[in-house]
Formats: structure tokens, C-alpha cells, sequence
């Protein structure tokens, strides 16, 4: 766990506690959906996909599917879980019709896939295919997308879906080298 997570995890445990004396809980729910928003758009965007265009209120879970449906028909890998994706749609479309306000068991399952998500270590595939360090070089981690120690805990904990969406990069990559050679 990073040092921004950390401050995270201590802000939203306050947080919580604050929304438990007072009985709104708001506040947390809108911060939680802030911060799967987040974290769902730094996962497309560290696969070297588009940032969602929420200017023309492009949902969640559209967004989502979008990544989903490229990484399959691509690469035949399923980023986001569909009972994630369905719970996401579920909380996103009551979120929106009650603007903001959740019953208490939508705002857990709210946090409860933050946390999921979170789990995840996601290869940076802008970096490997520009050659660029995007993410490391920019200042992104003020945004607490990514803290400072990224690249110290990335050795430490690999997950078995970063070595999949490499390989099978790669395995794209030679096909179209391949396909390119023969013509």
C-alpha cells in the first residue's frame, strides 16, 4: 500500500466516522463514486486508452464496457469483472437519479469495489509502447492517481494479470511484425 493510499484509507475512515455521527451520508457516497471514477479512469488510462469524456456525460459504466469490449475483441482479456461492471451500472444509475444519495448498502458496495480495484496491478502499456514514462514523468501524482513510490511497490507485488495483458501484447505485436514481413 502507498503512502497516498494510506492518506486515503485515514481521510475516508474520518470520514465515515463523521457520516455516522451526523446520519448524512452523502458526502461519503459522493466521495467514494469520486474515487472509483478515478481509479476505473487511471486503470484505462495506464492501458493506454482515452480519458472519459465527461464533458459529454459519458457514464461510468459506459466507459467501462468501452474498455472492456477493445481489450476483448484485441487481446481477448476482460479488465473489469461483470458482476464489478453490473454493480458499478446499478450504483451509477441510482446514484444519478437520487443525485448522490445512496442507501447505506449501495454506499458499502460502492466502497467495497474502490477497494477491488484497487487490488488490481495494471501493467502501464503507454509506457510500453511509446517508450515514454508518462505516468512517472507527469504530475499526475498530485491528482493521487499514482504516489511517488509506484515504482518501488510495482517490484514488490505483481499480480498474475500484468504478466496476461503483457504476453499478450506481445503476442500481438509479433503477429502484426509477422503480417507486415510477409507482405
Amino acid at each position: 500500500m502507498t503512502e497516498v493510499e494510506r492518506n486515503v484509507d485515514i481521510k475516508l475512515k474520518m470520514l465515515i466516522q463523521a457520516c455516522k455521527e451526523t446520519g448524512n451520508f452523502k458526502k461519503i457516497t459522493v466521495t467514494g463514486f469520486i474515487l472509483l471514477s478515478n481509479k476505473i479512469q487511471e486503470i484505462a488510462l495506464k492501458l493506454g486508452m482515452r480519458p472519459r469524456n465527461e464533458a459529454k456525460d459519458e457514464l461510468l459504466f459506459d466507459y467501462m464496457n468501452m474498455v472492456n469490449e477493445l481489450f476483448k475483441k484485441n487481446l481477448k482479456v476482460q479488465i473489469f469483472n461483470p458482476d464489478i461492471f453490473e454493480s458499478v451500472k446499478k450504483i451509477e444509475l441510482l446514484f444519478l437519479r437520487n443525485r448522490g444519495d445512496l442507501p447505506k448498502t449501495y454506499t458499502r458496495e460502492l466502497i467495497r469495489i474502490y477497494y477491488l480495484l484497487r487490488k488490481l496491478e495494471i501493467p502501464n502499456l503507454y509506457k510500453s509502447a511509446t517508450g515514454e514514462g508518462y505516468f512517472e514523468d507527469s504530475n499526475l501524482h498530485m491528482l493521487n492517481f499514482l504516489s511517488p513510490n509506484t515504482r518501488r511497490n510495482k517490484s514488490k507485488h505483481l499480480s498474475k494479470f500484468q504478466p496476461l495483458i503483457l504476453q499478450k501484447v506481445k503476442e500481438q505485436e509479433r503477429a502484426l511484425q509477422n503480417s507486415l514481413n510477409n507482405k
